[in-house]
């Protein structure tokens, strides 16, 4: 017991030194080898806004859930070194400190979302969310060192960075202007071939070697892709087709081998349903560019690992950090008009396609409420929706599966009609089962002595009918769960 016992005094000693380098330029860098070795997560992620996973209400909402994942947004270089040279802001690291402690106290592994240039470093004056000068970006290399190293340690155990967020959205705004406070990347530049990909591969290059310098184990995750549109396709944007130059920019100038995550965001619109069927929106959907390739989730999944084999990247691990069915500007009609129900629904075929198309995570924009375009998992006063509940359901039966999902329609039904995943649990199976866009129902069968119990979406028990030596069940177009002998 002697290592364990010298390295917890180690970084005992060492905590006042990696404090201290945050009030003043002096850097102490030490990497413990197994100091940090998080459990691998499951599929199940979700995000929550700076500060809110600290908040009681949140806290104790995220432990309910049952999800492994959590980003955090995030680490604002402008706001903790202002200043070239004069030091980092201990006050700005406030929040981002409890969320992190928050994090490790629940279970969750935390990934960080680094972004917002200091006015010093910009490329483009007043473009906080834009590219970073070529003559900062050693500056940037430091801070991304001195970050990883005072988070490396308990009680934060951060191994996830991510660069920026939606870095392939333009810093140009509609009307030329260049001022952008956005949250997002805002690396995108309309006047380049390139889409300005090539800069953010220099930075990723200048900064990767000193992340893995301070923690070897750091694992740093390129800023989701928006992804609007498909190249070659007809977007109705042209800034979004433009910008689908960016990641092959990116890659052309050599910048995959300086990231060891691909992530992409993926977010739906809903629209009120017509009165003869309900909508899948993710994989149709008025105004959805990626309907046609398999929807915004698998769609741009497939286009993407295809670029990626084309660079010779196909081993990149995959996740998808923004996912929601989104209200359009928050309209007062969503909710009386099936909203919150179709948010459920959407959460459910979310993780389970996500699961059954081996990506590493898949994240929930967001846990805290009411959320952007009122996505949330949770209301305005924190309290469940019914997306939450669907998703606390879906985690109790599946959240501790073997492996990813298997695609199982052709036991239930026709692709047409019916999509089935089945997880495995070990010593037995959890199927999820929904008709695609209906708002009738169709009737399913399996024999009776593989059937161990059913469940809506919710919860609920689902008594089945006994039709021979079958047992047969109603689904529609919210899911149901079967739980059956292998």
């Amino acid at each position: 017991m002697k290592g364990p016992k010298l390295l917890l005094l180690i970084v005992i000693l060492l905590t006042p030194l990696l404090a201290s380098a945050i009030s003043a330029q002096t850097t102490y860098r030490a990497y413990l080898p197994g100091v940090n070795s998080p459990a691998t997560p499951t599929i199940f992620g979700f995000e929550t806004i700076l500060g809110k996973l600290s908040d009681t209400t949140v806290r104790a909402r995220a432990a309910e859930l049952g999800a492994t994942w959590v980003r955090i947004n995030g680490l604002r270089w402008d706001e903790i070194e202002p200043v070239q040279g004069g030091g980092y802001s201990a006050a700005a690291l406030t929040l981002l400190d409890s969320d992190l402690k928050a994090a490790g106290e629940l279970g969750l592994t935390a990934t960080v979302i680094v972004h917002g240039a200091p006015a010093w470093a910009q490329e483009i004056a007043n473009t906080r969310c834009g590219p970073i000068r070529s003559d900062a970006l050693d500056d940037f290399a430091k801070f991304m060192s001195d970050m990883v190293t005072r988070y490396s340690y308990p009680p934060y155990n951060v191994t996830y960075w991510e660069l920026g967020n939606e870095p392939d959205a333009p810093y140009i705004g509609a009307a030329g202007s260049t001022t952008s406070t956005m949250p997002y990347g805002c690396w995108g530049d309309p006047n380049r071939s390139d889409y300005n990909g090539g800069a953010y591969a220099a930075m990723l290059a200048a900064v990767y070697p000193a992340i893995k310098a301070a923690n070897p184990n750091a694992q740093v995750i390129i800023g989701g892709l928006l992804y609007g549109c498909i190249p070659g396709s007809n977007c109705g944007n042209g800034e979004q087709y433009k910008s689908s130059a960016f990641l092959d920019g990116v890659l052309s100038a050599g910048g995959g081998a300086y990231f060891d995550i691909f992530a992409y965001h993926s977010y739906p619109f809903w629209a009120d349903p017509n009165s003869a069927s309900n909508e899948d929106w993710d994989i149709a959907g008025t105004g959805n560019p990626w309907a046609p390739y398999g929807g915004l989730l698998q769609g741009k999944l497939s286009f993407i690992r295809q670029t990626l084999a084309a660079y010779g990247l196909q081993q990149k691990p995959i996740i998808m950090n923004e996912g929601a069915l989104l209200c359009y500007e928050s309209a007062a009609r969503c909710g009386p008009e099936g909203f919150e129900d179709d948010k459920a629904s959407y959460a459910i075929r979310l993780f389970a396609r996500s699961s059954a198309n081996r990506l590493l995570g898949s994240f929930y924009y967001t846990l805290d409420g009411p959320g952007w375009q009122d996505a949330g998992l949770l209301d305005g006063s924190q309290q469940p929706r019914p997306a939450f509940t669907a998703l606390k359901h879906m985690i109790s039966l599946v959240g501790k599966s073997q492996g990813a999902a298997t695609n199982v329609t052709a036991e239930y039904g026709s692709a047409s009609d019916i999509e089935a995943y089945r997880f495995n649990r070990g010593s037995d199976r959890v199927d999820v089962i929904w008709k695609i866009r209906s708002i009738t129902t169709s009737t399913i069968s399996l024999p009776a002595s593989k059937f161990i119990s059913a469940t809506t979406a919710q919860g609920s028990a689902i008594t089945p009918l006994t039709v021979g030596s079958n047992v047969t069940l109603d689904v529609g177009f919210m899911p149901i769960y079967i739980v059956r002998q292998p």
